[in-house]
């Protein structure tokens, strides 16, 4: 296939040519993606008559995430499903004519084949061009619409709403909400955590779905991370992809599940995620990766799904000895026939092999094997640890090694608000390295680009290509940041700053967030544009009303602005953030948008703002600090107020600052106000747990 990038060239070619343009859209850790390109796009008669009758274009959809938003739109509105590969023909302007996602190379399984599909889009293009061309528009001009439709419905029975959208789809046996496939849908959790005054079902739906996740196979219990989603309803069998942005996101729900409840599992979990990110999607410069592929060798050459993760009962046995090796297995499923069912595994890919998961509590073992729980548990951790050791001898997955400024962003959250709560001070160094990789090899002359990857050779099968690219990367075009970029990347910088009470990130993120107003932001309709509309290729720019994998740009932007406010006392910050309230609560469907859920949850809660008054390097200071951050404090900013320049852009804006200080005798204070009233000033950490 002759791919061409996105861009003017690609369009100029297609009208010169009269020719519709055939967009695939895909990323590199996509299974289905690879399926299609080995199927068809390397097929030699299906690349002529593609070669021949369209311009072809291909797009990482992680690296422009617009592009595929708004021919996903298109797709999703008439054939009413969606997903990736993305495989849409366009007009040479732009508008969608067809589109669908896989596509097998001839007619199979109840699928139209790519080449008959290529022969029917060359057909009606030849036969009518004028009525495609206006087909396309109309249907543009529809989902332009929808984009820009707004709500007002009251905050408060979107709350009672959501609540009862989600206990009528919640899994009381398994966690989780609906049935198979399920996704562990970070977002929800957000607001769920937030809700106990609102309505205790909530916070237990989202902590029963939480155990149920940490438990399952969907979780890498040997080396830490989740996967992308379970295939069944008791997160058992999972898809084995691995993406930074659910590393990140479960991380930050975890972290809040462990301040509420203090329970292990909890604790473990983010640990062990986090080590996983460290080790295996960091880069040495200071970003983290984006991902990790489902699919690696089995051994013999053969590229399998899971074959890195899957163990037979046998190699167990062998590796831990037959004492240990039945404890194990007892403990994680492990059967000698295999524990995968027939219906999770169609093409029976797994056969005869496992999927370790949590299947007994260890006080439960300690029982049935007659031990002690302080025994299960050293038996266990070392068992662990030595199938980890032989794993990593296996071959393993490919990596995505694009640094994306906005899933960055949510792995800076994570390690930072980990780092404060386990006080893992690593945690919040590795937090502040990735946010200086962004700001010195990713904010280019006040703009800050959506992607970066260092020049290295790869292999083409590894990542979409380059037109006539063949087996060496080279510097791409950069790419301008989209509002998620900057959204998720102030996110990160607001809960580091509070990890590190560095100033220097806080200003960052006020410099940020003037761009985001100043590129994104339309009045007219009180929220923000998910790109800056400035692609001439792209004909429609899109607000996303869904907080799927990620949350959208508009969610996490309406906590920014509500933090910003109260940390600055900027009521113009306040303003937008209710704007976007009014612009996207849906009276129908809340659950569409639990991330903007729970910064409503924010805004309408007693707001807290908690000074710190003292050195950041004073022991007091961070003794303070843990106090406060360990607790489950949802509607709280956190502030130093050092007198010196650290606290000198706070108090710019929120003079009170000034005023506080250490009290006499003391190396730090802390200043609780609460609900617009201050309590008594604290110099105990005790007294902080003592009264909340």
């Amino acid at each position: 296939m002759d791919w061409f990038p996105w861009g003017e060239e690609a369009f100029s070619v297609a009208r010169a040519t009269n020719k519709p343009v055939f967009l695939s859209v895909g990323y590199s850790t996509c299974h289905w993606c690879h399926v299609m390109a080995h199927e068809s796009f390397e097929n030699p008669e299906i690349a002529r008559i593609c070669n021949e009758l369209f311009v072809n274009i291909k797009v990482d959809r992680e690296e422009r995430p617009d592009i595929d938003r708004v021919y996903m739109a298109f797709v999703q509105a008439t054939t009413g499903g969606g997903g990736w590969p993305l495989s849409v023909w366009l007009t040479p302007q732009g508008e969608p004519i067809f589109g669908g996602t896989y596509f097998p190379p001839d007619d199979r399984h109840g699928r139209p084949g790519l080449l008959q599909v290529a022969q029917a889009i060359d057909d009606l293009w030849k036969r009518n061009p004028q009525q495609v061309i206006e087909q396309g528009r109309a249907i543009f001009a529809a989902l332009s619409e929808n984009s820009h439709k707004s709500s007002n419905e009251s905050i408060r029975s979107a709350f009672s709403l959501a609540i009862n959208q989600f206990a009528s789809s919640f899994d009381h046996q398994n966690g989780g909400f609906g049935s198979a496939p399920k996704f562990p849908r970070a977002s929800s959790f957000e607001f769920l955590l937030r809700s106990p005054e609102k309505d205790e079902n909530a916070l237990q739906m989202g902590l029963f779905s939480l155990r149920k996740i940490a438990l399952g196979g969907i979780c890498d219990h040997l080396g830490g991370g989740f996967h992308r989603y379970s295939v069944d309803q008791f997160w058992k069998v999972p898809h084995f992809e691995k993406m930074l942005y659910d590393q990140a996101q479960l991380a930050i729900v975890f972290t809040e599940a462990f301040r509420i409840l203090n329970e292990p599992l909890f604790a473990q979990t983010v640990l062990h995620t986090l080590e996983y990110v460290e080790r295996d999607l960091s880069d040495p410069h200071g970003g983290f990766y984006s991902a990790e592929d489902a699919d690696s060798e089995d051994g013999g050459g053969r590229q399998l799904e899971g074959a890195f993760y899957l163990w037979n009962s046998s190699e167990i046995m062998d590796l831990l000895g037959p004492s240990h090796g039945r404890l194990f297995c007892q403990a994680y499923g492990v059967l000698e026939d295999g524990n995968v069912p027939e219906e999770s595994d169609p093409h029976a890919q797994f056969k005869g092999l496992n999927i370790l998961f949590r299947r007994l509590a260890y006080e439960d073992l300690a029982k049935e094997f007659g031990q002690t729980l302080e025994t299960v548990t050293k038996v266990l951790a070392e068992a662990r640890q030595r199938l980890f050791k032989r794993r990593e001898q296996r071959p393993r997955p490919h990596r995505d090694d694009k640094v994306l400024a906005a899933w960055n962003g949510l792995a800076i959250s994570a390690f930072a608000r980990a780092g404060v709560v386990f006080q893992q001070e690593g945690f919040v160094e590795r937090a502040s390295k990735a946010a200086h990789f962004v700001r010195t090899q990713m904010w280019k002359d006040g703009r800050l680009q959506r992607s970066w990857r260092a020049l290295q050779p790869i292999a083409l099968e590894n990542r979409i290509p380059k037109r006539n690219e063949r087996s060496s990367r080279e510097e791409s075009v950069p790419i301008a940041g989209f509002a998620a970029d900057y959204a998720f990347l102030i996110q990160g910088l607001l809960d580091l700053y509070e990890a590190s009470f560095y100033s220097e990130w806080l200003a960052w993120a006020l410099e940020l967030q003037s761009v985001l107003d100043c590129e994104f932001w339309d009045e007219a309709a009180g929220s923000y544009y998910e790109s800056t509309g400035k692609d001439v290729c792209l004909p429609l720019s899109l607000r996303d009303q869904y907080d799927g994998a990620e949350p959208t740009a508009n969610s996490v932007c309406t906590l920014n602005l509500f933090r910003l406010a109260r940390m600055f006392r900027n009521a113009e910050f306040e303003r937008r953030g209710d704007r976007i309230l009014s612009c996207f609560l849906d009276k129908k469907a809340p659950t569409n948008l639990p991330f903007l859920l729970a910064a409503a949850l924010f805004r309408e809660g007693p707001p807290e703002e908690i000074v710190i008054a003292g050195s950041p390097d004073s022991a007091q200071t961070h003794a303070l600090q843990y106090a406060i951050r360990r607790q489950f404090r949802p509607n709280s900013v956190l502030i130093l107020a050092d007198g010196n320049q650290g606290s000198a852009l706070l108090s710019k804006m929120n003079p009170a600052l000034l005023g506080m200080k250490p009290q006499e005798g003391q190396q730090s204070t802390a200043y609780i106000c609460k609900g617009y009233a201050c309590q008594a000033v604290v110099t105990n950490p005790l007294e902080i747990r003592s009264n909340y």
